[in-house]
């Protein structure tokens, strides 16, 4: 997809049951083989705190995208650590 690039996201991440503060730290993106967006991070809880929700929220020229193909460290229960990955195969469900 040529306008990959174009994609502004981000990546919140929520204690569990808690406040929303952002804990991801050296977001990295990158699109492979023309048809995925990778995204990989780091979970940092200096607090203790076990357990997060990650979301990944998608915009394109200020439309909001629901990306359904997304696989990896994403959802409820990741627990911290470094180089968590998602992956999103945005050929199959955005063309743009």
């Amino acid at each position: 997809m040529k306008n990959i690039l174009l994609f502004f996201f981000f990546i919140l991440i929520f204690k569990t049951g808690i406040s929303q503060e952002n804990y991801a730290s050296n977001i990295l993106t990158s699109v492979s083989d023309g048809e995925k967006l990778l995204v990989s991070y780091d979970i940092n809880a200096s607090d203790g705190t076990k357990s997060f929700s990650v979301i990944l929220m998608l915009t394109y020229n200020g439309t909001k995208i629901t990306a359904s193909s997304v696989y990896g460290d994403i959802g409820s229960s990741i627990e911290p650590g470094s180089e968590k990955a998602i992956v999103w195969y945005f050929k199959s469900e955005f063309d743009g």
